[in-house]
């Protein structure tokens, strides 16, 4: 991925996971209009951007196969015909593992260990969604 297609995916995990209320209005309306980039909601909402970024990052840089870590971003797995239950699933027990790995690293922080579970809990939903 370019950097300019990372970063357009932070902004869109940072929309798809951030409270309603945290989200600028401009993203609201789908507007141009001029904005103020120095008001609180942009702030923070720019710091979660930057959050889902590094996020992104981690799992490009340490995920060796780049399809997975797509899937793992996007929340996305591959279901095989057959699974019966989320834990059947390779991508779901990928992602698990590489969670429990980044878990155990000093240089994975609280903020993105939570993302993580958060991409993580989104694709359990969209496996079960898928076998029922």
């Amino acid at each position: 991925m370019t950097e300019i297609q990372i970063r357009n995916k932070a902004t869109q995990l940072a929309l798809g996971y951030a409270d309603e209320s945290d989200i600028p209005t401009r993203f609201k309306k789908r507007t141009n209009k001029k904005y103020d980039p120095d008001s609180n909601i942009e702030i923070r909402f720019q710091e979660q951007i930057d959050r889902w970024e590094e996020v992104v990052n981690s799992i490009l840089n340490h995920v060796a196969d780049p399809d997975q870590a797509l899937r793992f971003i996007n929340s996305n797995p591959i279901i095989e015909d057959g699974t019966q239950s989320v834990t059947m699933n390779k991508d779901f027990l990928d992602f698990l593992d590489f969670l429990i790995q980044r878990r155990n690293i000093n240089e994975c922080g609280s903020s993105e260990l939570g993302s993580l579970c958060m991409l993580h809990g989104t694709m359990q939903k969209k496996i079960e969604t898928e076998i029922r």
